[in-house]
């Protein structure tokens, strides 16, 4: 099914169209197979990419106004937008020892903002606040603080 895409000016001088929504895998289209998909001939490429120059509007292009262009000269970029659906935010720790070996059994505490007095140089817990979060360190000396929420925001990580 064509999708008419218009052409626009860049600031370079070129000529540029962004074809959103393709089908199917890149890799089955004309221009990337070379002609040739499994062994075979062109026949056997799922999709192709046509460019056409209409001197009317898209919505009145027919076959006495629409042309087509030779896009072999065509300069291509291939670009994917991914979503990623759920994503868990998580925040790493280590504690090493001078000699840089992992140490077991060091609870590091999580701190709402409002919760620290931060100055240019120093910071430190306020009153007898609670910490947001805890966890202790493995064998490994590494720890993971679960997600609260998505994009949860959190403050400075303080060693107990």
């Amino acid at each position: 099914m064509a999708t008419p895409s218009r052409s626009s000016l860049t600031t370079n001088g070129a000529y540029m169209a962004e074809l959103k929504y393709c089908p199917g895998d890149l890799r089955e289209y004309y221009y990337w197979t070379g002609n040739i998909v499994n062994d075979s001939n062109e026949k056997d490429t799922a999709y192709s990419v046509a460019f056409f120059y209409t001197t009317g509007d898209l919505a009145e292009a027919s076959l006495d106004n629409t042309y087509p262009v030779d896009g072999s000269g065509f300069e291509r970029q291939f670009a994917a937008t991914i979503y990623i659906p759920n994503v868990k935010h998580y925040l790493n720790v280590q504690k090493l020892d001078d000699n840089n070996d992992p140490v077991n059994g060091v609870t590091f505490a999580l701190y709402k903002k409002d919760d620290l007095l931060v100055t240019d140089t120093t910071w430190s817990v306020i009153g007898s606040a609670t910490p947001y979060d805890t966890v202790t360190t493995d064998e490994n000396g590494k720890a993971q603080f679960p997600s609260k929420g998505p994009r949860a925001r959190r403050g400075p990580i303080l060693p107990r």
